[in-house]
């Protein structure tokens, strides 16, 4: 399974607040850098590999009017949706706390 947040945070303020959620969950990660500002947390939710891809937005993705900055964060695991889902919730409240 996969999916995609529009995060409205830099890539290095979505890393750090993954991390957060990450360690509030008792999970371990590993963390690479990539091409272009990207990184990737490897993990594992329900006992599946689960990645976190951080990167920049594209630019052929981002709207005119759109407020930066824009982090693209897409999440591929082999978890169950309802595991995904609940961590997909996680993120959001962790990052409407960072915001709000």
């Amino acid at each position: 399974m996969e999916f995609e947040l529009d995060m409205g945070f830099a890539v290095s303020d979505v890393v750090r607040g993954l991390e957060k959620v990450l360690g509030a969950r008792g999970a371990s990660w590993e963390r690479s850098e990539g091409p272009g500002g990207s990184v990737v947390l490897r993990t594992e939710i329900d006992r599946e590999a689960t990645a976190l891809e951080i990167q920049p937005m594209p630019a052929d993705r981002i709207e005119p009017l759109t407020v930066p900055p824009r982090t693209l964060l897409r999440i591929r695991s082999g978890a169950p949706a309802a595991a995904l889902d609940s961590l997909r919730c996680e993120i959001l409240v962790a990052f409407l706390r960072t915001g709000g």
